[in-house]
């Protein structure tokens, strides 16, 4: 699954070493990020509902949790984005550890950030993460839906208030 990183990585092998700042980061390691941030987002943007399945029952026999990860993301938000609309050479900037690549798309139904982080070598992709815009209202109304759903029952269930009271009682009593 990782063959496109793999494949841009692979032009760094020769490459010498840059001495790489914030502020300025070596042309190849740049052009690697670049075009393996683009071939990943493709692949996710190809992929059916067949295919993801597929390649989440092959990250897990391997073990690759980024890419199980990223695959589980993808699958959660792929419908609220609609078909690719455009895409923009990513930004790559440097890291604590390594290389950022961040590309902002714009889809059917929403923009979103696409980010890429591989380590200081380009040997291996750290993480792969998928950011939708959604509006306030959007963010209201899932807020909404999982309080009603059950995620904040605790907070408004009665069985706090019998408790409460109860021990009120017992307290009393004593």
């Amino acid at each position: 699954m990782h063959s496109a990183w793999q494949f841009a990585s692979s032009r760094l092998q020769d490459a010498p070493a840059a001495a790489d700042t914030a502020e300025t980061i070596d042309p190849q390691i740049e052009m690697a990020m670049q075009s393996g941030s683009q071939q990943y987002l493709d692949l996710f943007n190809q992929m059916d509902d067949a295919s993801i399945e597929q390649a989440l029952a092959t990250s897990v026999k391997n073990k690759d949790t980024v890419m199980e990860n990223a695959l589980k993301s993808w699958d959660s938000i792929k419908d609220d984005l609609g078909a690719v609309s455009s895409e923009r050479t990513a930004v790559v900037t440097k890291g604590d550890d390594g290389y950022i690549a961040r590309m902002n798309t714009v889809y059917e139904k929403r923009a979103m950030e696409f980010t890429l982080i591989a380590d200081e070598d380009l040997s291996k992709v750290e993480t792969i993460s998928f950011s939708p815009v959604y509006t306030t209202g959007e963010k209201m109304a899932k807020s909404r839906n999982e309080y009603l759903n059950g995620y904040g029952r605790c907070i408004r269930s009665p069985d706090l208030h019998q408790l409460a009271d109860q021990h009120v009682q017992i307290h009393q009593r004593i």
